[in-house]
């Protein structure tokens, strides 16, 4: 919601600041990645993975060479205006693809297993909740959102 809110205040500023351009890089990984793949990684347990759902859902994610690519490319180029660029690799893939082809990357013999979508929310919820009530410092591996 925030960067969103960011994105409609710079646009009224287009007429004073004369090139605005907006990045927006989806699920960043590769060297110095602290966010995307520790996430996963930390989400293995004894060899077992949780997908929310069936995993069919394409994703889009983005290699830090190619978001310094495409950075790059938008740096040579001459913008005028307000513009906003979806950063991406070549093209989404289906979340069960992604996790398998890191895994075996990795020499990792993980299972995964589907939860359906229900219920992986409610335990995303009751993991936020208990978090909240114990005032954990760190935010729950699952959440609902």
């Amino acid at each position: 919601k925030t960067k969103s809110e960011a994105e409609q205040l710079l646009a009224t500023y287009v007429d004073k600041i004369k090139n605005i351009t907006i990045v927006r890089p989806h699920a960043v990984y590769g060297p110095g990645d602290r966010h995307v793949l520790p996430k996963i990684l930390s989400s293995v347990k004894h060899k077992r993975g949780f997908i929310i759902g069936d995993g069919t859902n394409n994703c889009s994610i983005t290699h830090v060479g190619n978001l310094c690519y495409g950075i790059s490319k938008l740096l040579a180029k001459k913008n005028h205006g307000f513009a906003i660029y979806n950063l991406t690799d070549a093209r989404p893939l289906p979340l069960n693809t992604i996790l398998r082809d890191l895994f075996l990357s990795m020499d990792m013999q993980v299972k995964i297993y589907h939860l359906p979508y229900i219920v992986g929310y409610l335990l995303g919820m009751t993991l936020e909740t208990s978090y909240k009530l114990l005032h954990a410092k760190k935010q729950p591996l699952l959440t609902s959102i």
